[in-house]
């Protein structure tokens, strides 16, 4: 089964000064630290969408193994825009997406392993009760998702296989 790992990063910061996935935490900004992660939970295929400082992302990341699609839109939508711009960008014999926001730093290999064992069309980590990152969404969703133009983003796209969503418990509460 082959699996991409999209890591959402266009967005302009609105409740931070900075932008997020630059964030240095122990040294290691952000986004680095999700992509080591992706790496150790046997991830190879990660794309990066970008938007807004696109140009200072991809320097940052120059050297690692990674694919960037720019959301032009960037300014003017919201991140489902930003997941709509990565399905059409995932390869076509991508099987399963891990999709996460480029702000969440505690990413865990052991729980992503999990999620990608659950045979639900999506998986979801979930910390008491509250859901969490990184979402693990079929290919069987994904032309739902391209078409979605409802509410409350990709949580309200996701609304629709509410039943058929496991929810991992995990006691990491950062993701």
């Amino acid at each position: 089964m082959s699996t991409s790992a999209v890591i959402l990063a266009a967005g302009e910061p609105r409740q931070m000064s900075h932008f997020q996935p630059m964030l240095k935490l122990n040294g290691k900004s952000v986004i680095r630290r999700q992509i080591e992660v992706f790496r150790a939970a046997g991830i190879q295929d990660i794309l990066i969408v970008t938007g807004f400082h696109a140009g200072m992302l991809e320097r940052h990341l120059m050297g690692e193994a990674v694919q960037f699609v720019k959301n032009e839109d960037y300014a003017t939508t919201d991140m489902m825009a930003s997941v709509q711009c990565a399905l059409k960008a995932l390869p076509p014999e991508c099987d399963r997406a891990l999709i996460t926001p480029g702000d969440v730093p505690y990413l865990n290999a052991e729980t992503i392993q999990t999620l990608l064992k659950s045979s639900k069309p999506v998986a979801i980590p979930s910390f008491r009760g509250s859901a969490g990152h990184p979402a693990m969404i079929r290919k069987s969703c994904f032309s739902s998702l391209m078409n979605f133009t409802g509410e409350r983003g990709l949580r309200g796209a996701l609304a629709q296989w509410k039943r058929e969503t496991e929810f991992v418990p995990t006691d990491e509460n950062g993701m």
